[in-house]
């Protein structure tokens, strides 16, 4: 009976889990640094499907300029959008090495998950 009520909670608990990573409030196989934001997920998955090397570090960088950028209504501001593209864009050529035409897609598609997950 005590070996049920065990697997019982496991089992509970393996739900519990199974939602957060649903709802994007927890990942298990993204880094721990990554699950206090919830638009920080769904960019570091795209990076690594994009085959970014040092996804973490890309995706906290991103989240480091929207974070200096983050008024009310940020993601309305042209000029705002205009400046986090242009830092990341530098970013993703300089440091990862991408061709311009495919940082600038990389870039347009980051920001565009971190407006949806705002």
């Amino acid at each position: 009976m005590r070996a049920d009520r065990l697997s019982d909670l496991e089992a509970l608990q393996k739900l519990k889990d199974i939602r957060n990573e649903a709802i994007g409030t927890k990942a298990s196989d993204v880094p721990e640094t990554l699950n206090q934001k919830k638009r920080n997920i769904p960019i570091f998955r795209f990076l690594q499907n994009e085959q970014v090397e040092k996804s973490e570090e890309s995706t906290l960088f991103l989240d480091e300029l929207i974070a200096q950028n983050e008024i009310v209504d940020w993601h309305k501001n042209t000029d705002i959008l205009n400046r986090i593209e242009l830092d990341f864009g530098d970013y993703l050529m300089d440091i990862q090495g991408f061709t311009l035409e495919k940082a600038d897609e990389i870039t347009k598609k980051c920001i565009e998950i971190a407006i949806a997950n705002k």
